[in-house]
């Protein structure tokens, strides 16, 4: 048991939380993409602090203690990141900078106290910026440092129904990707909607242009080879079986 009891402690002493982000700048490599530490970074940040001294009050400081630290110190950035995009749910109307922290004055001194009431973790911050967030900041990977959040300056572009009912987006979201094939194939004016069927072609033209084939067979052709049998002796048929008529050309109907 170690004298000064056994619990860590982690308040009393400022310089204790200021040594361990310093000690955590010297091996910000090490950190990995969800910004936590594996086990031989938080017993090497462990041994660094127990070098220091006896603590000010509680147990010398060990690997689990400095991993309670270290995510509670993330937090308070994170939330801070958040207020400075306008994103904290009900920090509406607040601001923060490093040099001001949220601005309180008379004006807002009410709401200041209610705001509070609720997110506890910005009371200290009423009038000052927080010393340990840029070097929190530096430390973190660059996806931990609120790069990859949502960008007000970005425009999103919403889902357009299909007139199958698919929900297709825009090629920024690899939508793609996701129904397993390049949607650039459907930039084709075969695939292209045209609001003047006018100008929509017969169907022969349209096969030999998708297909390649000039040769395609007419659709009076095909009742040629394809003309109904008639029925077997002795049968009575429900309809007459007219034979079929040879053509001798491709014009259609009109």
């Amino acid at each position: 048991m170690a004298p000064g009891g056994t619990v860590c402690d982690w308040t009393t002493d400022p310089s204790d939380k200021t040594a361990l982000v310093a000690f955590f700048k010297t091996i910000k490599e090490k950190i990995g993409q969800g910004g936590s530490w594996d086990a031989t970074c938080l017993e090497a940040a462990a041994v660094h602090m127990r070098a220091r001294g006896p603590p000010v009050k509680g147990a010398e400081k060990n690997a689990n203690s400095v991993k309670g630290c270290w995510n509670g110190l993330k937090k308070i950035h994170d939330a801070l990141v958040l207020v400075i995009q306008k994103r904290f749910p009900g920090a509406s109307g607040w601001t923060y900078d490093q040099q001001r922290g949220f601005s309180v004055c008379d004006d807002n001194r009410d709401e200041w106290k209610e705001f509070v009431k609720q997110h506890s973790i910005f009371k200290p911050f009423a009038n000052k910026g927080w010393e340990l967030f840029d070097d929190i900041k530096e430390i973190l990977p660059a996806r931990e440092r609120g790069v990859h959040v949502f960008n007000a300056a970005t425009p999103t572009v919403p889902s357009t129904p299909s007139s199958n009912g698919l929900q297709l987006h825009s090629s920024d979201d690899n939508s793609d990707e996701f129904l397993g094939l390049g949607l650039q194939f459907m930039d084709g004016p075969q695939f292209q909607t045209q609001s003047d069927f006018s100008q929509s072609q017969p169907l022969t033209d349209w096969s030999q242009t998708q297909f390649g084939s000039s040769q395609s067979q007419p659709l009076t052709n095909w009742s040629q080879t394809q003309s109904v049998p008639p029925p077997p002796a002795g049968a009575t048929s429900m309809h007459p079986v007219v034979p079929a008529t040879p053509t001798t050309g491709t014009k259609r109907a009109a």
